[in-house]
């Protein structure tokens, strides 16, 4: 049964997934109420939320226990493995947290999205190895477009990363993405303990391929305005 706010035009349906057949997982999080909700893409996965209140600009999260679980990375649409595109609207109050995640463990699985030492910071893990890049220094009460992106076949500097259209110093990864059993916003399990995330997400999309430098300039330019 739905639950919250759903609009009725049936282009909602994709949303800003347009007919783009890689866009694997669509959260318009200021679109989805109530404790549990079906993502917005052609899969419609489960969402279940552990507080996570809902506002007009995205649900705010308390950074003690508040989390959505989007189920198991054993679900094939949301495992990539050769290319991929993270995308998170953020506006942090603290700036040390895990933003966006998958990976049941410390450093050991997956891709996240996460903010320390005051900087946004992008971490992927292949077969081969992993990569972390970052960028500048962020500030609090802000908001943040993060696009991040890899491509097995995209050879030198193809882990990249923009924060609201400014690149940052990229890396260069080889190897197919390690498989994941968990999908988070909004929190990690970190050495020993969850790392809880603080404040506004407004949006979470992830694509099985990379964005070019184009596409990923106009997804700013086309949803900056909900988070003026």
């Amino acid at each position: 049964m739905k639950t919250g706010i759903y609009w009725q035009d049936p282009k909602y349906a994709v949303g800003q997934c347009g007919n783009d057949p890689s866009c694997v997982l669509y959260l318009p999080l200021h679109r989805l109420d109530g404790v549990s909700f079906m993502s917005k893409d052609a899969y419609g996965h489960l969402c279940t939320v552990t507080g996570a209140l809902w506002t007009s600009q995205g649900r705010k999260f308390d950074g003690l226990d508040d989390r959505i679980d989007i189920g198991t990375g054993s679900v094939p649409t949301l495992n990539p493995t050769n290319a991929m595109t993270l995308i998170v609207w953020a506006n942090p109050s603290v700036l040390a947290s895990s933003v966006y995640n998958n990976g049941d463990h410390y450093y050991q699985q997956g891709f996240r999205i996460y903010i320390s030492l005051n900087k946004i910071k992008f971490y992927i893990k292949t077969v081969d190895g992993s990569a972390t890049i970052e960028s500048g220094v962020i500030a609090v009460n802000e908001k943040y477009c993060v696009i991040a992106t890899y491509d097995k076949d995209g050879g030198a500097n193809n882990v990249r990363m923009s924060v609201n259209n400014v690149e940052v110093t990229p890396a260069t990864l080889t190897g197919t993405i390690v498989p994941f059993t968990a999908y988070d916003i909004g929190t990690r399990l970190g050495q020993s303990t969850w790392d809880y995330y603080t404040s506004l997400i407004g949006e979470a999309l992830l694509h099985s391929r990379a964005f070019t430098l184009l596409e990923k300039q106009n997804y700013y330019l086309a949803t900056k305005w909900r988070y003026q």
